[in-house]
């Protein structure tokens, strides 16, 4: 759950990464970062809206540098101080330093475009929300500052990260609504958030049927034609969650007679240099697959699928390639074009062996790779 690999029909799950962190660790901080971090907390309980705007800032910068110093501030009650902050009381450039630093305490999923690179603190999460940071949250979505709106954004896809709770009291608190309206706003830093936001939301199919009868799938499409390429990776993804359902499935494939998905098609091409959106693309490729009625348009981009079997430092890609051509080879003719590809066998039975410097593949891609040839 909340991870861009995974879905119905066996799509491939992203390792879990060297900051997937977990608070039941063993690790204690050093004493002059417990000095730090009780100073930064005293100070946004401080009646001075300045200081607390600081602080905040203060907290952010070094709840980036490690868990250490993440763990610190978890330990001294800084999410309820952070939380404090967020009320409407303050201004909204105050609630978006503090919504941005409980956000980075809890998880960095909203500016982290590697999954296996994503941290997440559920300790920090449960806490945030006992203290009613999303009812305080999404009030701040719907203000008239793109700075506040966006740190809004980013800090509810950060408490809903892996988190069906947030999720519960986001839909509670009517969140969809505000964040599908953020999708048509001029600001870039906001549709970098509220679609990582929307994604962590919709991972859950209920919520997915509800932002597509709020009209979400629209503005997402016009995101994917962003020239932010960032941007055009995070609408992906965000597809990439709402395609689960059947029904939308066809919807993609349909807009725009075709067109959208032969852009989608593009970005897993050879010549797209950009791995994110590459690596969005060819899952929600993979999860489109999974209707049959799909694949027939599907099939266009084979050659390109077998060109990212070589993508050797990327194992969810592999899978997901690997993936989608086993489900198009359902048809003998689309089959028998798959075989044809120069060198897929050869290309197959390296994967079943060993990676590029002699590591071996994982054991997923090993049987995975055996099914396709032995298919083919």
């Amino acid at each position: 759950e909340g991870e861009l690999w995974r879905g119905r029909g066996g799509l491939a799950q992203a390792p879990a990464g060297r900051g997937q962190e977990r608070m039941d660790d063993d690790h204690e901080a050093t004493g002059v970062i417990e000095e730090d971090v009780a100073r930064l907390v005293e100070a946004v309980y401080q009646e001075s809206a300045d200081k607390g705007e600081r602080a905040a800032a203060n907290i952010l910068a070094m709840a980036k540098k490690g868990m250490e110093e993440r763990r610190a501030f978890i330990d001294q009650n800084c999410v309820h101080a952070l939380c404090s902050l967020c009320t409407r009381e303050n201004e909204a450039r105050t609630q978006a330093k503090a919504a941005l630093a409980l956000g980075a305490l809890c998880s960095n999923y909203a500016t982290c475009l590697n999954d296996a690179d994503v941290y997440v603190h559920q300790e920090a999460q449960s806490e945030a929300l006992s203290h009613g940071a999303v009812a305080l949250l999404v009030p701040v979505l719907t203000s008239w500052q793109p700075d506040a709106q966006a740190a809004a954004a980013e800090a509810l896809a950060n408490l809903a990260f892996q988190n069906s709770d947030t999720r519960k009291q986001m839909q509670t608190c009517d969140a969809g609504k505000a964040m599908v309206n953020l999708l048509h706003s001029e600001n870039v830093d906001v549709h970098r958030a509220v679609l990582c936001a929307l994604r962590a939301y919709a991972i859950e199919g209920k919520y997915a049927a509800e932002l597509d009868q709020r009209g979400c799938l629209a503005p997402t499409f016009k995101l994917v034609l962003s020239d932010k390429q960032d941007v055009v990776a995070r609408a992906l993804r965000l597809l990439w969650a709402m395609s689960m359902a059947d029904s939308i499935k066809g919807r993609i494939v349909k807009e725009r007679d075709g067109k959208l998905l032969a852009t989608v098609l593009g970005f897993i091409k050879t010549s797209q240099h950009n791995h994110p959106i590459k690596a969005a693309a060819m899952a929600l490729v993979r999860t489109l697959a999974t209707a049959e009625e799909n694949r027939g348009e599907l099939h266009k981009g084979h050659p390109d699928m077998v060109g990212l079997l070589g993508t050797r430092d990327d194992e969810a890609t592999v899978l997901n390639a690997i993936g989608c051509l086993t489900l198009l080879c359902s048809e003998d003719k689309r089959k028998g074009e798959i075989r044809s590809v120069q060198e897929i066998v050869e290309t197959l039975n390296k994967l079943r062996s060993t990676q590029k410097g002699g590591k071996k593949s994982s054991q997923a891609v090993q049987d995975r790779a055996k099914t396709l040839v032995e298919i083919l």
